[in-house]
């Protein structure tokens, strides 16, 4: 696989992890912006685009679907520190998903 289809595969995942982001997500002063993100994503600096995206998971509710997506774009990009992370922090939310989510029965 050649690096300009490596790319379009990341920026996909990229763009699947926006799109589970709110619809008006919160952004912060020290970064987190949906327009940061793109300028990012349109200069090509998609290991960036990838941070910005986790700063504004910082201030915005997320679900382990995002953190997913997150963990397939670091990988795509060879970046196994933020893969390991994304991994830790979508099992974690799973984790707490699953038992908020849990069906009670009258065993519980």
């Amino acid at each position: 696989m050649d690096l300009s289809e490596k790319w379009k595969i990341t920026r996909q995942y990229l763009q699947q992890a926006l799109s589970l982001l709110p619809d008006d997500p919160v952004c912060i002063e020290t970064g987190g912006s949906v327009e940061a993100f793109r300028d990012w994503l349109d200069h090509n600096e998609l290991e960036l685009a990838l941070d910005e995206l986790e700063m504004l998971a910082e201030s915005n509710p997320v679900r382990p679907e995002f953190w997913a997506a997150m963990l397939s774009a670091a990988d795509e990009m060879g970046l196994h520190l933020h893969a390991a992370r994304y991994r830790l922090l979508a099992t974690e939310l799973d984790g707490q998903f699953a038992s908020r989510e849990r069906p009670k029965t009258h065993f519980s």
